[in-house]
């Protein structure tokens, strides 16, 4: 197929060129050297040779059309620019979708290119591929860098399970007795009343826990703003109008706000949820309670709330091991 070939030569070329500054510009180097320059074109070019000859093989595309598409894929290539190329990334939809769109920017319709997107997906999966089995050989000018590459996938692997670890020995974290307790009575409330739980009835009962450390921080801003602030969350509470939605049961872990104090209790060393961590979850939440009650503050002050809120976790002493368990013998 020496039309083919010559067609695929010419397209491996533009690819490579992109293919080759992409990787490099992600790394903050710059090519150093022809020989990996052509051995990088040389894997895109065995890729795109193999993808091609895979789709006439299968049928599913003519010697013709496979000389016209890949003459679009070069146009394609060339006007996306060497920084915007996708070739190395994983063969999840969004590139693919990102691809498309590159091509009506060219003013080609991807529906009356039926052949365009799958060679698109064959090559995008093939050059990795092509490029491993060319550099992992040693003498090969891409080894050292297939190396380093190998060793920077090990290193984001390693770093996705420790936060997999993280995630779940945070999900293990219980809350505290008080705080549960003040919570299942609030939920109970709810539940009696059939009005949906929501965050004002948890801000409510960590502020009504006696002897918590929710109000202090609260009654340490401004006296007159946070009266008014503790009485809102108060009547929205007690209302029980008819328009309010039904009780929903649901199970603690659900909440977004007690994953996130989950998470705080285990960054603090903590064994367990206090009311303080879960005020603070609650201040970094998103809820339309929170975001009203950053209006009512303002953004300084409701920034402060936090502040001191976080602060006040870091000295407490709540579920630590109360003194030093091998200090002495005695």
């Amino acid at each position: 197929m020496p039309v083919l070939e010559t067609v695929v030569v010419k397209v491996a070329g533009s690819v490579a060129t992109s293919v080759t500054r992409q990787a490099l510009a992600r790394a903050g180097e710059r090519m150093v050297g022809s020989g990996e320059q052509r051995a990088f074109k040389e894997g895109c070019r065995k890729a795109i040779k193999k993808a091609a000859e895979d789709m006439l093989h299968d049928e599913q595309i003519s010697e013709d059309e496979v000389v016209h598409v890949l003459e679009l894929l070069d146009i394609i290539v060339t006007s996306r620019g060497p920084d915007s190329v996708l070739w190395l990334d994983g063969g999840d939809d969004s590139p693919l979708a990102d691809w498309v769109a590159s091509m009506h920017a060219q003013g080609l319709d991807a529906s009356t290119l039926p052949a365009l997107v799958p060679l698109v997906e064959r090559v995008r999966a093939a050059i990795p591929s092509f490029l491993w089995e060319e550099g992992k050989r040693d003498g090969n000018p891409l080894f050292n860098r297939i190396t380093l590459e190998a060793l920077d996938v090990l290193v984001k692997q390693t770093r996705s399970l420790q936060e997999r670890v993280a995630s779940l020995v945070a999900a293990s974290v219980p809350m505290a007795p008080f705080v549960q307790d003040a919570l299942e009575a609030a939920l109970a409330r709810c539940r009696s009343n059939n009005v949906r739980f929501f965050t004002p009835h948890v801000l409510v009962a960590l502020l009504d826990i006696e002897g918590g450390r929710v109000q202090p921080c609260v009654s340490s801003l401004d006296r007159d703003l946070a009266r008014v602030m503790v009485e809102r969350l108060r009547n929205y509470v007690r209302r029980y109008d008819a328009g309010r939605q039904p009780f929903r049961a649901f199970s603690w872990t659900e909440r977004d706000d007690i994953k996130r104090a989950q998470q705080i209790a285990t960054d603090y060393g903590l064994c367990a949820i206090d009311d303080l961590c879960l005020f603070v979850a609650v201040l970094e939440g998103g809820s339309r309670t929170v975001t009203s009650l950053e209006n009512l503050l303002g953004p300084g002050r409701f920034r402060s709330l936090r502040s001191i809120a976080e602060r006040s976790i870091g000295n407490q002493e709540y579920g630590r091991t109360d003194g030093e368990a091998f200090g002495t013998e005695s």
